[in-house]
């Protein structure tokens, strides 16, 4: 991306190179704490049409150490993380009405209630495959 470049035609971009291509996805803790980097997650598990299969084969995932993901208790962080914000923005909502948001931001609140019921279930996908543990290995994997 450059100067000028709009951050949402570069994440529907991503979403959907999952269709025709493969999509590399570095998940760390930053990552899985951006509404940008989850919109992005979330366009490439809905155009897999929400397969596990589909998602594994489409996708190239390195998990950075920073990456809590292992345990349950681990992934529920991030679903608690996205519970907050979710509930916080859904405060605002309802005490000054839906008009104080954008149709983008809107639209951003409704995929937010999606991170929190479904982020858990990508996690555990993620988790449950075997995956490559360093990040040479990762890309030796990106270009088999």
């Amino acid at each position: 991306m450059k100067i000028g470049d709009r951050i949402s035609t570069f994440m529907d971009r991503i979403g959907r190179g999952v269709v025709n291509g493969c999509v590399c996805v570095v998940l760390s803790d930053k990552y899985l704490k951006s509404p940008y980097c989850m919109h992005e997650l979330f366009d490439v598990w809905r155009n897999c049409r929400e397969d596990g299969d589909t998602f594994i084969e489409r996708t190239r995932v390195y998990v950075q150490p920073s990456a809590k993901i292992s345990t349950a208790v681990e992934r529920a962080q991030y679903v608690i993380h996205w519970q907050s914000a979710f509930k916080a923005l859904d405060a605002l909502v309802r005490e000054h009405g839906q008009f104080i948001l954008s149709d983008k931001d809107n639209a951003e609140f409704r995929l937010m209630s999606r991170f929190v019921s479904e982020t858990v279930n990508v996690l555990q996908l993620v988790q449950d495959t075997l995956r490559p543990r360093s990040f040479d290995d990762y890309v030796n994997h990106v270009f088999d």
